[in-house]
This record gives structure tokens, sequence and C-alpha cells, in this order.
């Protein structure tokens, strides 16, 4: 099995650090909008507002999800499709569950990857779709 050399970028490597950063601004405003609705009792617009404003983070860290998992499908290393991550979005709500689609799409590249880097999968970008 040959795993790439250790300079080696994978087609989705750029949008996966995307993501990881979209995602973190995504836990950051969701989380300071939620301590601050719930420590002034949802009477101050400020609370609610960054949590609202949080959605724009959400959004971008989806659309990075999708560019990453359809990277590894293309590159038959997962086999759920993209459009799943669009499925989720539309149905978790980003203020409760929506970060279960980021994370798990971080958890399965970190996965896929550190297999490759092991030898495990044997992985050839020869005719991969870059994102």
């Amino acid at each position: 099995m040959t795993a790439p050399s250790d300079h080696y970028e994978f087609p989705w490597t750029e949008n996966a650090r995307k993501l990881k950063a979209w995602f973190a601004a995504y836990l950051l405003t969701v989380s300071a909008g939620l301590y601050w609705a719930i420590d002034t009792s949802f009477t101050s617009g400020l609370g609610v507002a960054v949590m609202f404003g949080s959605l724009i983070p959400y959004i971008v860290s989806i659309v990075f999800a999708y560019r990453v998992q359809r990277a590894l499908n293309q590159a038959q290393l997962y086999k759920p499709g993209a459009w799943q991550i669009i499925a989720g979005a539309l149905l978790f709500n980003p203020f409760l569950l929506g970060f279960v689609i980021p994370a798990s799409v971080l958890w399965v590249t970190r996965r896929i990857e550190r297999r490759i880097w092991e030898g495990k999968i044997d992985y050839h970008s020869v005719g991969v779709a870059g994102s």
C-alpha cells in the first residue's frame, strides 16, 4: 500500500482547514449568544442577535463540509454522498444539533487521512477531482 509523502496535500485539505476555522467560529458565536441570552433571561436582544448571527458561520461551515465530503466521495474513500450534508443542514436545528454535521465531517476526514498515512488505505490521487 502506498502512503503519500509528508508534504502531500489531499484534494480536500484546504476545504477541511477552512471548515475547521468556520466551525470554530460557529461554536464560539452560538455559545456566546446562548450564554448572553440565558444570562439576561432573554430580555436583552444582544444574546439573541449573536445567536442569529451564528447562522453566518454555520452556513459557511456547511458549504465547506459539503465540499470536503464531496471530495472524499469522489475519491471513493467515503461512501455517503455530499447531498446528505445539505439534507442534514435542513433537518437539524443549527442552534441545537447543527454542530453534528461539521463535527462528523471533520472526524471522518481525520480518520481517513490517518488511515492513509498509516498505509491502511491505498490512495492514489490520479483522476480524483479537487474541490
